[in-house]
């Protein structure tokens, strides 16, 4: 389908609700950057909203999917975002019909390049990211982030940090949060209520070899 045509109704739940879940995925060097990675926190995030997952709705066959579209497109290098919902229907009447949707955006090669320069950074606090059983999730209630990002756009700063409720730091508004002191690197663990980031998971495995 062309970008921009309308796919989902006036009572889809993701819409109306935020009932559903999302995966952004970077694609270069012919491959999409840890999708094992995506695929099983988007697993375990519909397992854990209790969505009824259709049978050929299988990882494999969504990276086929994707891959499709990235060439359909013919992009090199992109950005895939997967989004799922649990159907239509109201408060408790949903009607179980899955719905997914993939998008895919290009991206420069400009990404590789490292900021040399820092970034500056202001804390928004008037949406406290809450810690609970579905605060590590990717799912459709981003309120804190987006207005954190919001926030920071309003107050010319590149980011904003987002607190939990108990006013602590737990991410920024699009990245996790890792702090260098002396030779020690800290990050919030997950009951702080930060995302389960990927790259977050990729780094704390890799540190202790490095």
């Amino acid at each position: 389908m062309p970008s921009g045509a309308a796919i989902v109704s006036s009572d889809n739940r993701a819409l109306r609700y935020g009932d559903g879940l999302f995966e952004t995925i970077k694609f270069y060097n012919n491959q999409l950057v840890l999708i094992n990675e995506h695929m099983a926190r988007l697993w375990k995030g519909m397992q854990d909203m209790k969505m009824k997952i259709p049978k050929h709705f299988q990882p494999e066959k969504i990276e086929e999917l994707v891959i499709s579209l990235l060439k359909k497109n013919n992009y090199q290098y992109a950005r895939v975002r997967i989004s799922v919902a649990r159907g239509n229907g109201g408060l408790y009447d949903s009607d179980n019909n899955f719905h997914y949707i993939i998008e895919c955006w290009p991206l420069t090669t400009d990404y590789k390049i490292l900021n040399e320069n820092g970034l500056e950074l202001c804390i928004y606090k008037e949406a406290l990211k809450i810690c609970d059983h579905f605060s590590n999730l990717k799912h459709n209630n981003f309120l804190p982030y987006f207005m954190g990002a919001l926030f920071a756009q309003q107050n010319k700063c590149n980011d904003a940090l987002i607190l939990n409720h108990h006013l602590r730091v737990c991410d920024s508004s699009n990245a996790n949060i890792f702090i260098i002191i002396n030779d020690t690197i800290i990050t919030p663990p997950l009951s702080e209520g930060c995302i389960a980031g990927t790259i977050r998971k990729l780094v704390i495995q890799l540190l202790p070899e490095l």
